[in-house]
């Protein structure tokens, strides 16, 4: 078993998958005298967000529309932290958004009332008095279910907390999850004959402790990692362009909680394994090699999967919040993007099920999808590293997208971790941002 929690010179350490293989998306380095094919500056498109787009073409909605129910997502945040305290641990059952409605839902517990109409009428209040508050009322639904999320985190995080362990040695491992939406916690397994007898007790102490709040599937892909050669960029320094020598994604800007120098996020795999100092660079369009400057810490195991590169030149770079769009054919019913290399980013924002976001890479472009799962652990077959905490997701990712950035809405969601390699070739894998800075002691910067 190989745990990674390495602490570069610079900074001190901080403290699941079936059949097909998921892998954290990095690549070769492109070699320094090399030269990189040119990519040419594309005529920029109209600026409109791509998840909105995606959203109006999926829906059959006009873009106004599809841009109001993404900005949803932006507010809903707040909204579910406030209804959680207002509900109470054992009564608040998480948020999602509707899969064909895209409103916000706000799941209750309501067994065990002595009234379950009363109760329910009194859980609808008290989220209607919230999400007022929000400008949200009008959109907002109440759901009972049978498990609240704190009871789901629990769960998630006593099954998370033991697949490392039982993966060791199997031939296929296993991947854990939940979803607000089915109130469920998740445990994809491999076919009977091809689980150790680590996993197999793993399967039957999840079942007896857990009963229905488990949902145990198959699971037919291997987590790999995700990073190659493709958008480079003329300063300002922007998110969603190519660095190496890791051939991985520059994520998010961000600025020191401490002292408020200037770093840029990307995956902690693309820089895990490599010498203390190692300097991380990209190119100009026109091929010229420009360093970025070196790593100063990372987390790639158990913690997630996160990384910061200093950026040493900050008035050379001009370094600003901005992510570069790719424009992208559609994905799966998910519409295209239109080009927009100056796509503004102006907040940070957690995830939940059934949000609408997008992400760019430096090989894969640009991709937008719904997430699907939360809380994911998986086992990245290729690197033989368990990671826990990440997002799913069932937009594109090609090897060359690791560390680069997840939004919608102008709003960061998160940093592209990696993909299954199997049946499935859109299941995704990212590190949430909020996660990532408080990991990392730094805050993204906005524009």
């Amino acid at each position: 078993m190989r745990r990674r929690h390495v602490s570069l010179a610079m900074a001190a350490v901080l403290t699941g998958a079936l059949l097909a293989t998921v892998e954290p998306v990095s690549a070769e380095p492109l070699q320094a005298d090399r030269p990189a094919p040119a990519v040419g500056r594309l005529a920029a498109g109209p600026a409109v967000d791509p998840a909105a787009a995606s959203l109006a073409a999926d829906r059959g909605i006009g873009l106004a529309e599809a841009t109001r129910r993404i900005r949803w997502q932006h507010d809903a945040s707040s909204l579910a932290a406030e209804a959680a305290t207002a509900l109470g641990r054992d009564t608040f059952g998480g948020m999602w958004f509707g899969a064909d409605d895209d409103r916000i839902k706000i799941g209750y517990v309501a067994a065990g009332a002595a009234a379950g109409s009363a109760r329910a009428a009194d859980v609808a209040d008290t989220v209607d008095a919230v999400a007022a508050g929000h400008d949200l009322a009008d959109v907002t639904d109440t759901v009972p279910v049978r498990h609240s999320l704190a009871d789901l985190l629990a769960a998630n995080d006593w099954i998370g907390d033991r697949l490392e362990q039982v993966d060791q040695n199997a031939k296929w491992p296993m991947k854990g999850s939940y979803r607000t939406d089915g109130n469920v916690v998740r445990l994809g397994v491999p076919a009977p004959d091809d689980r150790t007898a680590a996993q197999q007790a793993l399967v039957d102490e999840a079942k007896r402790r857990y009963g229905s709040m488990l949902d145990i599937y198959p699971y037919t892909d291997r987590p790999v990692t995700s990073a190659c050669s493709f958008p480079y960029c003329d300063p300002p320094l922007r998110a969603g362009v190519r660095i190496d020598p890791a051939g991985c994604t520059l994520g998010f800007l961000a600025r020191s909680r401490s002292n408020n120098l200037l770093y840029a996020f990307t995956a902690g795999h693309c820089v895990d394994d490599r010498p203390s100092g190692t300097v991380y660079y990209t190119r100009f369009p026109n091929n010229e090699i420009h360093n970025i400057g070196p790593a100063h810490n990372e987390v790639f195991g158990l913690d997630g999967d996160a990384a910061i590169i200093r950026v040493v030149n900050e008035t050379g770079w001009q370094s600003r919040g901005l992510v570069y769009v790719l424009a992208s054919a559609a994905n799966g019913g998910a519409a295209g993007t239109t080009y927009y290399p100056d796509y503004p980013i102006s907040a940070d924002g957690g995830s939940s099920m059934n949000m609408r976001v997008c992400k760019s890479g430096a090989v894969g472009g640009t991709s937008c999808g719904l997430v699907t799962d939360l809380g994911v652990t998986v086992t990245y077959t290729d690197e033989g590293v368990t990671v826990r905490h990440l997002g799913e997701a069932n937009y594109c990712t090609s090897r060359g997208d690791s560390g680069g950035p997840i939004y919608a809405q102008r709003t960061a969601y998160g940093l592209v971790s990696g993909r299954s390699s199997g049946t499935s070739p859109c299941v995704s894998f990212y590190q949430g941002i909020r996660g990532a800075e408080n990991l990392l002691n730094v805050n993204v910067v906005f524009e």
